[in-house]
């Protein structure tokens, strides 16, 4: 959550589940290592704070791209970037109820490593839009097959 007033940013993840071997990485930026968790190590709920950005790294016990995911999240533009092909889910930023007047726009990229025959899916599940906001999904531009556009307003 962030106020208005504050540029930190705190993530807290619930329900981390870690398999022997498994790790879970998370950086202040991309390079300043704030924890390194293990099946050993990992508590059941994280708190992280940081200034501008952070890295979420999971790295499976066998190390392959269609396994292997990454987050990474800009508290001033409200991008996230999300290189995955098992993501099971992953909710937007919450921001105090000071700040929900703000003007925000937040973009989600989502890159694929599924082998050619899996297609991506996502499922869009809870909402929480009032006043002029609104919501718009797309699929791969350029493409006919695979674009797909769906919009939400209220007003």
């Amino acid at each position: 959550m962030r106020s208005k007033e504050d540029l930190n940013t705190t993530v807290q993840l619930s329900n981390v589940h870690l398999a022997p071997g498994d790790a879970f990485l998370v950086y202040d930026g991309d390079k300043m290592l704030l924890a390194n968790f293990t099946a050993r190590l990992v508590a059941r709920q994280i708190l992280v704070g940081f200034q501008q950005n952070t890295t979420f790294v999971f790295i499976p016990r066998e190390v392959k791209s269609q396994s292997s995911w990454m987050v990474n999240y800009d508290t001033k533009e409200c991008d996230v970037n999300i290189e995955n092909s098992w993501t099971t889910s992953f909710s937007s930023p919450t921001y105090v109820k000071e700040s929900s007047k703000l003007p925000l726009q937040c973009t989600y990229t989502v890159t694929s490593f599924q082998p050619a025959d899996y297609i991506a899916a996502a499922a869009l599940t809870a909402f929480s839009l009032t006043g002029d906001s609104s919501l718009e999904v797309y699929g791969v531009q350029g493409n006919s097959n695979k674009t797909s556009k769906l919009k939400v307003s209220w007003s």
